[in-house]
């Protein structure tokens, strides 16, 4: 039994440095997303914060930023709607743009979606959010 115990121990503890690294990986994904965004680099940057964002899919920040540099990439600005839909599920006034733990997008993602409807031809739809952002 007590070996049973040990190695569920160390097990638990290799999980958590894991994750602990996970995390660290991701933000510095984030960062690098965050330095080529600025650079007008869009493709490398949504490549990164792909990335940063890993299978968590629920940042509406990271959500944010993806749709955000989909907008900035020529032919590819409707691929940003699914992801700004799902940040403006959460968004805020008093976001940190730079911070990797952020979990909030924000007021601007329901302007940027009501550009990728009306870009999609969804004019609306685009009006609708529009009408939320005013």
């Amino acid at each position: 039994m007590r070996i049973f115990i040990a190695i569920l121990l160390l097990f638990s503890i290799l999980i958590s440095d894991s994750l602990a690294q996970s995390k660290k990986v991701r933000e510095k994904y984030f960062e690098d997303a965050e330095y080529f965004f600025k650079r007008e680099e869009y493709q490398e940057a949504l490549y990164q914060y792909k990335r940063a964002m890993g299978t968590d899919s629920s940042n509406a920040l990271l959500n944010y930023k993806i749709g955000e540099t989909y907008l900035q990439i020529p032919g590819q600005e409707t691929k940003a709607i699914p992801y700004l839909e799902l940040a403006s599920e959460n968004v805020a006034f008093d976001v940190k743009f730079n911070d990797f733990e952020e979990q909030t997008a924000p007021l601007h993602t329901l302007f940027y979606l009501g550009n990728a409807y009306r870009l999609a031809n969804e004019p609306q739809k685009a009006l609708e959010v529009y009408a939320l952002f005013t």
